[in-house]
């Protein structure tokens, strides 16, 4: 019983995302804009098409003051 353990637990570990599926990132686009007191403002768009092969657009911003 003890030397099948790792390999039961080797098994879950690789089951797992095989299950559950992972997004593919099908385009992503990046743009910062720097202004003249110093602050950067980056956009990040990106979008992933999920398991079930719908599409999610995320976008997100940062803002960095100098």
């Amino acid at each position: 019983m003890r030397k099948l353990f790792p390999f039961v637990l080797c098994g879950a570990f690789l089951a797992v995302p095989a299950i559950s599926g992972c997004d593919r990132t099908v385009s992503k686009e990046t743009e910062t804009v720097k202004s003249t007191d110093g602050t950067s403002k980056t956009t990040e768009k990106k979008v992933t098409e999920q398991p079930d092969g719908t599409l999610k657009e995320t976008t997100t911003e940062k803002k960095v003051e100098k």
